[in-house]
Protein backbone atom coordinates (compact mmCIF):
# COMPACT_ATOMS: atom_id res chain seq x y z
CA UNK A 1 0.00 0.00 0.00
CA UNK A 2 1.28 3.17 -0.53
CA UNK A 3 1.82 5.83 2.37
CA UNK A 4 -1.25 7.86 2.03
CA UNK A 5 -3.21 5.07 2.50
CA UNK A 6 -0.79 4.05 5.28
CA UNK A 7 -1.50 7.16 6.92
CA UNK A 8 -5.01 7.19 6.70
CA UNK A 9 -5.14 3.48 7.87
CA UNK A 10 -3.21 4.62 11.42
CA UNK A 11 -5.68 7.80 11.41
CA UNK A 12 -8.38 5.77 11.24
CA UNK A 13 -7.17 3.44 14.16
CA UNK A 14 -6.95 6.11 16.30
CA UNK A 15 -10.78 7.17 16.13
CA UNK A 16 -13.46 5.90 18.84
CA UNK A 17 -16.31 4.21 17.39
CA UNK A 18 -18.55 6.67 16.86
CA UNK A 19 -16.41 8.44 14.74
CA UNK A 20 -15.35 5.66 12.70
CA UNK A 21 -19.14 5.63 11.93
CA UNK A 22 -19.14 9.13 11.15
CA UNK A 23 -16.14 8.53 8.38
CA UNK A 24 -18.05 5.77 7.09
CA UNK A 25 -21.25 7.64 6.23
CA UNK A 26 -19.25 10.48 4.99
CA UNK A 27 -17.22 8.49 2.51
CA UNK A 28 -20.41 6.97 1.74
CA UNK A 29 -21.97 10.47 0.55
CA UNK A 30 -18.56 11.50 -0.74
CA UNK A 31 -18.55 8.43 -3.27
CA UNK A 32 -22.18 9.06 -4.01
CA UNK A 33 -21.67 12.05 -5.38
CA UNK A 34 -20.77 14.05 -8.54
CA UNK A 35 -17.64 15.38 -9.42
CA UNK A 36 -18.42 19.00 -8.82
CA UNK A 37 -19.35 18.16 -5.56
CA UNK A 38 -16.13 16.49 -4.98
CA UNK A 39 -14.21 19.53 -6.42
CA UNK A 40 -16.25 21.73 -3.92
CA UNK A 41 -15.38 19.38 -0.94
CA UNK A 42 -11.55 19.28 -1.59
CA UNK A 43 -12.01 23.05 -1.99
CA UNK A 44 -13.37 23.16 1.39
CA UNK A 45 -10.59 21.27 2.90
CA UNK A 46 -7.80 23.00 1.35
CA UNK A 47 -8.84 26.30 2.82
CA UNK A 48 -10.36 25.65 6.11
CA UNK A 49 -8.52 22.28 7.32
CA UNK A 50 -4.76 21.16 7.77
CA UNK A 51 -2.39 21.24 10.72
CA UNK A 52 -1.63 25.03 11.98
CA UNK A 53 1.87 27.06 11.50
CA UNK A 54 2.40 26.07 15.46
CA UNK A 55 1.68 22.15 14.82
CA UNK A 56 3.00 19.45 12.37
CA UNK A 57 0.24 16.27 11.29
CA UNK A 58 1.13 13.18 13.50
CA UNK A 59 0.13 11.52 10.50
CA UNK A 60 1.77 13.04 7.59
CA UNK A 61 3.84 15.21 9.33
CA UNK A 62 2.94 18.16 7.27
Amino acid sequence: MSQKTENIKLAYTDLDYAERLEIQQWIKDYEASDFKQRDSIRETFNKSLGPRATASCKYCGK
